[in-house]
């Protein structure tokens, strides 16, 4: 049954590997639609219906100065939208790293993501992911931005021995957390006493 499952999933995604392949930019520097966008729209016409696009990294398709221009990067998210009016009106998603200073920070919020606020601001819903800092094999998921539901709880992840994101149960994080915490206080005691003896 499992086999079948996988089976069915890999029949329902279309990768399309990009590596090497130059200029998939979806905006120009104007912010008017580029040849990979129709491109793309026409493939997902003609092959649809979809339930989810991914794209990922979004770096990879923003057009010149995206990251900096509100105007370009407000294009863009209407670039991605237009992605929306195909066969199975399909959810799209985009994967999209976090700043250095809400890296180094630990930011988990609206504004974590990297490049101006238009990027944010156009989206309609955010989820930003992040290590916690005291146990790095744990991930924080945290629902920033959402327009069309209820806010949601933040969550832990981390991955199992095969490479899968699982849901931690939250007494396990606090225990993690209280186990760290406990740690962190006999090594600090132990410090001390060295120093005393």
């Amino acid at each position: 049954k499992v086999q079948l499952v996988r089976e069915r999933i890999c029949e329902r995604i279309v990768p399309w590997p990009l590596a090497g392949v130059p200029g998939v930019g979806l905006t120009d520097r104007e912010g008017k639609p580029t040849e990979p966008l129709k491109a793309l729209r026409r493939h997902l016409k003609e092959q649809g219906p979809w339930d989810l696009v991914i794209l990922d990294p979004m770096s990879r398709f923003m057009g010149p100065d995206t990251e900096r221009d509100n105007a370009l990067a407000t294009r863009f998210v209407a670039a991605l939208e237009s992605l929306v009016d195909v066969p199975g009106r399909p959810t799209v998603m985009v994967a999209h790293h976090v700043s250095q200073s809400a890296y180094q920070a630990g930011a988990i919020d609206q504004t974590a993501s990297r490049g101006v606020t238009g990027l944010v601001d156009g989206v309609r819903w955010q989820a930003v992911m992040a290590q916690e800092k005291d146990d790095q094999k744990l991930l924080r998921l945290k629902l920033a931005k959402t327009n069309y539901s209820a806010a949601a709880p933040e969550i832990h992840l981390e991955f199992n021995d095969n490479g899968v994101l699982r849901l931690v149960p939250e007494e396990d994080v606090e225990k993690r957390n209280n186990d760290a915490a406990d740690a962190k206080e006999d090594a600090a005691a132990e410090k001390a006493a060295r120093k005393t003896a």
